[in-house]
């Protein structure tokens, strides 16, 4: 590692310190988090508050949020409810201003990280200025019988009865003395549809690999 890297990593370290700090008092000096030529744009967003009267933590909290929804992404109706029902909330969870509200002060070789939203710094840049990836699909449970859950031994509908029916006749001779083993229908309707697969797939390993222990398993 070299020493640029250790220095980055830490950083982070003291950012994440900060951070439990400010759970026991969110008064401590400190942040994570400049602005830039933001600052002007988040103070006004704010209606004319005193940013300086905020807990420390808190007003660190909101300045990531700013930056979150106003530049980052245009989020009006987020940074709203974080500056009328967040904000708040965060204010009286943090208590009145202790008399040792400084602390600490943090050693210069372990000063937190602080992440510049200016645009020209490389680092600064966010990935949420990028547009946004497509979702995938919807996973969707089960093995191709349209049921979720485990539909190997789930009762078969009438188009798929009458699939496995052709199956069963088409393979009498080998499904037999499988059949004879086998304890009840739902375990019967397993065997059939792991026939079904291989006969439709005899190249996938899979469909062969269970196909052969079905057969591994009547032999037993």
């Amino acid at each position: 590692m070299s020493a640029e890297e250790w220095n980055r990593a830490e950083a982070r370290r003291a950012a994440n310190r900060l951070g439990d700090q400010w759970k026991k008092n969110p008064w401590l000096r400190g942040s994570t988090i400049d602005l830039g030529k933001h600052e002007c744009a988040f103070r006004d967003a704010l209606g004319g508050l005193d940013v300086d009267t905020l807990p420390t933590a808190v007003l660190d909290w909101l300045r990531w949020r700013h930056r979150r929804t106003q530049i980052d992404r245009q989020d009006g109706a987020a940074w709203q409810r974080a500056v009328a029902q967040d904000l708040p909330r965060r204010v009286a969870d943090a208590g009145p201003r202790p008399a040792d509200a400084g602390g600490r002060e943090t050693r210069p070789c372990a000063q937190p990280r602080t992440w510049r939203v200016d645009a020209s710094e490389r680092r600064g840049a966010s990935k949420r200025t990028l547009p946004d990836k497509p979702k995938a699909a919807r996973v969707q449970r089960g093995k191709g019988y349209g049921r979720r859950g485990r539909p190997r031994t789930q009762p078969a509908g009438e188009n798929e009865q009458a699939e496995l029916s052709r199956v069963y006749r088409e393979n009498a001779a080998v499904l037999e003395p499988i059949m004879a083993v086998v304890p009840d229908e739902a375990n019967q309707l397993a065997v059939l549809r792991t026939l079904r697969d291989y006969l439709a797939q005899p190249a996938d390993s899979e469909a062969c690999k269970r196909w052969l222990a079905v057969v591994a398993a009547a032999r037993a």
